[in-house]
């Protein structure tokens, strides 16, 4: 689960962080992870890990 989880909150981290610098260039980092944060885990609580889990099932419960 935990390399399940790593392979999933990268692109979604990875593309926020670009997102928020090319919109909000003037915001200090602080800001712009106080933006990412939430709405990364949210992505990934609702979205992400219940399709990748139920993507990944056989090879979770080994």
């Amino acid at each position: 689960m935990w390399v399940l989880t790593c392979v999933a909150i990268y692109p979604i981290i990875t593309a926020f962080g670009y997102l928020l610098q090319a919109t909000t260039p003037d915001l200090p980092v602080f800001a712009h992870f106080l933006i990412m944060v939430p709405a990364a885990v949210a992505l990934l609580i609702f979205l992400v890990m219940p399709t990748l889990t139920r993507l990944f099932r056989g090879w979770l419960v080994r």
